[in-house]
């Protein structure tokens, strides 16, 4: 009798939402007066959060199982701490 495959139906990783400041540019022709005005993008990413420490938050939006259970991971993200503003979790009932 072949091995019996894992099939987990849940992951252990939290789901979360971080809020979080990156850079933007433009490349056309403006005024300084419109140029100073110009800001940096609040940007907010959900996902699952694979790791975190005070440089970085890493989180990824895609997962598989493979045969033994254990986890891929893809499209994965990593957002230097500095940038981040805010990290909620999101409960899924």
């Amino acid at each position: 009798m072949g091995k019996k495959k894992k099939n987990p139906s849940k992951i252990s990783y939290p789901l979360v939402q971080v809020v979080w400041i990156d850079a933007t540019s433009s490349a056309e022709w403006m005024s300084e007066k419109k140029g100073i005005k110009l800001e940096a993008a609040t940007c907010h990413s959900i996902g699952y959060k694979l790791f975190e420490n005070s440089k970085k938050v890493i989180l990824f939006a895609d997962y598989n199982f493979d045969d033994d259970g254990s986890i891929d991971i893809g499209n994965v993200n990593v957002i230097p701490k500095s940038w981040v503003t805010e990290i909620t979790e999101i409960i899924i009932k």
